[in-house]
């Protein structure tokens, strides 16, 4: 692989514009596990990885775990404040794709640090999924996912 992956948010004409997002990020990752999972092929799930690993250095929040919507340091978070991307619209939300796509690089590789980063990301929103319930149920599909077997956040 060598280098770090970028994940435009749009292209257009030919060139990549706009800050990226926690979703396209995890968009990406899910249907590299999704290659991988129909066609076998180690460089998906290695892809897969890369993703996974440049998604959390730009939008964990170190301190709570939690999934930011835009990294911290874009003109977005700085202008406003840092988002979690709970809502669910028209399928799981940013946050819930992520944390899915954690948990089952998690189960695939076996290593740890993709479940240690889904716990915090649970507990990182579990205040905000409270807060409207209905709105965050990708969140709570993805806490029934992590609690059966025998985890806590």
């Amino acid at each position: 692989m060598g280098s770090t992956p970028a994940v435009p948010h749009r292209v257009a004409e030919g060139s990549a514009r706009g800050d990226p997002y926690l979703g396209d990020y995890a968009a990406l990752g899910r249907a590299l596990l999704d290659a991988h999972a129909r066609t076998g092929e180690p460089r998906y799930l290695a892809r897969a990885e890369a993703v996974a690993t440049t998604l959390l250095a730009h939008f964990c929040d170190r301190r709570s775990g939690a999934l930011l919507d835009a990294p911290r340091e874009s003109p977005v978070s700085r202008a406003f404040w840092p988002e979690q991307p709970l809502e669910d619209l028209a399928g799981a939300s940013p946050t819930a794709t992520a944390i899915g796509l954690l948990l089952d690089l998690g189960r695939r590789t076996g290593q740890g640090q993709y479940h240690q980063a889904a716990a915090g990301a649970l507990r990182g929103a579990a205040r905000a999924a409270a807060d409207d319930p209905l709105a965050a149920s990708g969140y709570y599909l993805a806490l029934g996912e992590w609690l059966p077997k025998g985890n806590t956040i």
